[in-house]
């Protein structure tokens, strides 16, 4: 289905091919078809729209690909490595161990 203006959608008929050139070679009729889904285009006077997926999924941002939970859990598991990396700094300058927990002064511009 395609949105073809808001809250209207069309049916649109379509074949999925590894390459775009495979609709020739497979013989599929043009007619009963209007888009070809691929992973890679190279049938360049192809009479149909085609949607290659390599080009598409290459100009995805991170976020578009990850999911919202995903993105939780590496935000914590980098936190997490703030907090190791803290501890770390607080036993390298030979600080008590009472006082590790404490922000040094290079923390506090990290919050």
């Amino acid at each position: 289905m395609r949105e073809v203006r808001p809250d209207q959608w069309q049916r649109v008929m379509l074949e999925f091919e590894r390459d775009s050139r495979n609709f020739l070679l497979h013989k599929h009729d043009p007619a009963k078809c209007r888009l070809i889904v691929c992973w890679r285009h190279n049938w360049p006077e192809c009479p149909l729209e085609v949607i290659e997926l390599r080009s598409l999924i290459k100009s995805l941002s991170p976020d578009d690909v990850t999911c919202a939970k995903c993105r939780e859990r590496e935000k914590l598991e980098s936190d997490e490595a703030d907090e190791e990396d803290r501890d770390h700094r607080h036993r390298e300058i030979g600080l008590p161990g009472d006082l590790r927990n404490k922000p040094l002064d290079a923390d506090k511009d990290d919050r």
